[in-house]
């Protein structure tokens, strides 16, 4: 599995901490797998991102299912609240 920087457009420097036995396993398996780190850390981050959207649609399509079920059964009336008075 090799991955290759993509240079199709600009890039930004990302810096931040993250434990240093985390740091040493990405080196490891960046060099069995002949990977460059920031390649492997774009592909990661990509692969989170896009599951994240997956599952936000796939939340979304649910919830839409569900109105459109609701909304096609009998007409519900909204509860009033007792706190709520008409105005005089």
């Amino acid at each position: 599995m090799k991955l290759k920087m993509k240079n199709a457009e600009p890039v930004r420097c990302l810096a931040t901490r993250i434990p240093k036995s985390l740091h040493r396993r990405v080196k490891f398996h960046c060099a069995k797998e002949d990977v460059l780190v920031a390649a492997f850390v774009q592909a990661a981050i990509q692969a989170k991102l896009h599951k994240k959207v997956s599952q936000f649609r796939q939340r979304m399509d649910a919830r839409n299912a569900f109105r459109r079920w609701v909304g096609s059964g009998p007409a519900r009336r909204r509860k009033s609240h007792g706190s709520r008075r008409p105005a005089p």
